[in-house]
């Protein structure tokens, strides 16, 4: 971080142009991994229907793929308003004092001062000539308060916290109306009355016929109290990674699993963010203590 720090701002930019760069490269990519599974469930799925009733079900085929797409995820609605702005945090600690300055350069020479206060004695010297008798000084005045020490530099922000576990399986959704009644088929014709199909057990029905379709549905963070077993073509999150059941399972996913298979593995951890802006200023700090009219004892005078 100290490093990004210190590049110049159009190094910096480009840095993190690439660094968002890759990381949409990186979702690309998974859009794409799952446009292409959910395309090949749909081919595998028009191939069985073909085989199992006939050749003419391009009409099913149809209403079944309307179907099925309603099943995916929706596009992203509009940004919501902006919500107000929160209250101010706590102000943090104040922090480590800074490094000291460059030594300034020599000022030019002041006037003469008061004279200060006699120091404490020193030890006894030989005895010197009899000088002349100097002039009385005079006692100097008391020294200002000294100035407030300066605030020290913020704290880093902290490290990102641990992500959130993941919320419980919602509940499934109420049944939809049924639909109005065709019309009738032409004569030797196959009329479907009755065309349903059921997301939590994955059973497709045409008529009076059911059959289990193993396509891919995402049901969240794996869970051992999970309510029944995990179908075929089922997907769950663990430890970071998805996996895809291969049969009815309640075993636990892993790569060495002979019920589960890795669908997609665990993304690169993303790189530290950027500092936050500097936070409120500190409390003040005490008053300075007064050194003047001191005596060698440490009382005053």
């Amino acid at each position: 971080m100290q490093q990004l720090a210190l590049l110049a701002p159009d190094a910096l930019a480009e840095v993190l142009g690439n660094v968002v760069a890759e990381f949409k490269r990186d979702c690309d990519r998974h859009v794409a991994l799952r446009e292409a599974e959910h395309k090949a469930a749909q081919l595998e799925m028009k191939e069985w229907l073909r085989a199992w009733v006939g050749a003419e079900v391009d009409a099913m085929v149809e209403a079944v793929e309307k179907r099925l797409a309603s099943l995916k995820d929706g596009k992203e609605g509009a940004d919501g308003l902006p919500g107000k702005d929160g209250e101010p945090g706590p102000a943090g600690p104040p922090g480590p004092p800074g490094p000291e300055g460059p030594r300034g350069e020599q000022g030019g020479k002041g006037d003469s001062g008061y004279q200060g206060d006699a120091g404490p004695a020193g030890p006894q010297g030989p005895q010197g000539e009899k000088g002349e008798q100097g002039l009385i000084g005079f006692t100097g005045d008391r020294g200002e308060k000294g100035m407030d020490g300066r605030d020290g530099m913020p704290g880093r922000d902290g490290l990102p916290g641990v992500p959130g576990v993941p919320g419980e399986r919602g509940k499934d959704g109420a049944n939809g109306l049924d639909g109005k009644d065709g019309k009738d088929g032409a004569d030797g014709k196959t009329v479907i009355e009755r065309l349903e199909f059921d997301s939590v057990t994955k059973v497709l029905r045409i008529n009076d016929h059911e059959a289990f379709l193993p396509i891919p549905i995402h049901r969240g963070r794996w869970s051992p109290e999970a309510t029944g077993d995990y179908l075929q073509g089922d997907e769950v999150t663990f430890g970071g990674k998805v996996f895809r059941a291969l049969k009815s399972t309640t075993e636990k996913p892993g790569v060495a699993s002979a019920d589960w298979i890795l669908s997609t593995d665990r993304g690169r951890d993303g790189r530290d963010g950027k500092d936050g802006e500097p936070g409120p200023q500190g409390p003040e700090g005490r008053p300075g203590r007064d050194l003047t009219q001191m005596g060698p004892d440490g009382s005053k005078w």
